[in-house]
């Protein structure tokens, strides 16, 4: 029996050695220092844009509430539609989204309505939100499907122990809407008073990433487990793949930044990405950025397949990260030496 042993040893061994020599190789890492071009103009704070099929883009500015049309290599245009509350006009922008073809949505939240763009980026149509939307807008990070709906996490403005929040998609043409899934939303302390009604968001507590993917189906990245869940056009949902992750700590200084009150609701560590910073690419990729510690000086993305399997690492300098990603280009906006936020394009690896 001693010889019998000896040799399912030897045998196991083998096998090891043989799964060790299949492997999987570490994932490639990319970099993206030299750009093709940068947006050169009066923008000052780059917030979305909507990249057309012919490489040109369009940019909202954030801070000085304008629109503006680039060319496809990075030349402006025109600046958009006027400023105001007439037909066609906007006051501030919080939404740029795809529809199809190379039409867009702007969400003006000041004025709760919605602005058409048509393919030559010209205001076409103004629609106000509806009553089943309008009570609680257009929040989170909304997106649009290939038919121009919107799929929303809707309103996070809930009683504090709510720990997820109906996924939601409505035709704004007809008029429906509807329930995909249920979604986690971070941790909120909401203080009422007899006239208001305010809401703390509690840092570093998960909250679930959602985005249409080009198949059609609804890609939901778990925050708390980072899996991937996969929604099709009949709600049915499947499971995709896991990523390995370590939380970081949360850290004693990140504490001491907080209000009294907050610190100790912090979580012990932190979820693996931040759920306001991913991108989906034309050819169904996700671009997922990690969560950082507070001293860190670059920043790491994942590039995930449309199933949630980890593909490679994009690594990003400080104060740099991905706003959209083309068939053959990469945008990533950082901030100038005068402290301006600008765009840069790159050739897509």
């Amino acid at each position: 029996m001693p010889g019998r042993q000896s040799v399912t040893t030897a045998m196991a061994a083998m096998v090891l050695i043989a799964c060790a020599d299949k492997a999987s190789p570490p994932l490639a890492v990319e970099h993206y220092d030299k750009p093709l071009w940068t947006a050169h103009g009066d923008v000052v704070m780059v917030g979305q844009i909507r990249v057309l099929s012919d490489g040109r883009v369009i940019i909202a500015d954030m801070k000085e509430k304008e629109v503006w049309l680039f060319d496809a290599d990075g030349k402006p245009v025109r600046n958009l539609p006027s400023k105001g509350s007439g037909p066609n006009e906007f006051k501030r922008v919080q939404g740029l989204w795809a529809l199809p073809g190379d039409s867009t949505l702007v969400y003006d939240d000041s004025q709760r309505r919605l602005l058409v763009l048509d393919e030559q980026a010209r205001p076409v149509q103004t629609i106000a939100l509806s009553s089943k939307i309008s009570q609680f807008g257009l929040s989170g990070t909304p997106q649009t499907d290939a038919r121009g709906r919107i799929i929303m996490q809707s309103s996070m403005m809930l009683d504090s122990t709510e720990k997820d929040v109906p996924l939601v998609r409505w035709d704004w043409r007809t008029d429906v809407l509807d329930t995909v899934a249920r979604t986690a939303v971070p941790k909120r302390l909401v203080a009422r008073t007899a006239s208001s009604i305010i809401m703390y968001v509690v840092p570093f507590t998960p909250l679930d990433w959602v985005h249409p993917l080009p198949s059609g189906e609804i890609a939901i990245i778990r925050a708390a487990t980072y899996h991937v869940d996969l929604v099709d056009s009949l709600g049915n949902l499947r499971r995709g793949d896991s990523v390995a992750f370590k939380g970081l700590p949360v850290t004693q200084a990140e504490r001491d930044e907080e209000e009294p009150a907050m610190r100790g609701l912090l979580p012990s560590t932190k979820p693996p990405f931040n759920g306001y910073y991913a991108v989906v690419s034309n050819d169904g990729e996700m671009w997922v950025r990690r969560t950082i510690g507070l001293e860190t000086d670059s920043l790491n993305y994942d590039v995930l397949n449309s199933n949630g399997t980890r593909l490679r690492t994009v690594r990003l300098g400080p104060r740099r990260w991905v706003l959209s990603v083309s068939r053959d280009r990469v945008y990533i906006s950082r901030y100038n030496d005068d402290d301006f936020e600008v765009l840069d394009a790159f050739a897509r690896k």
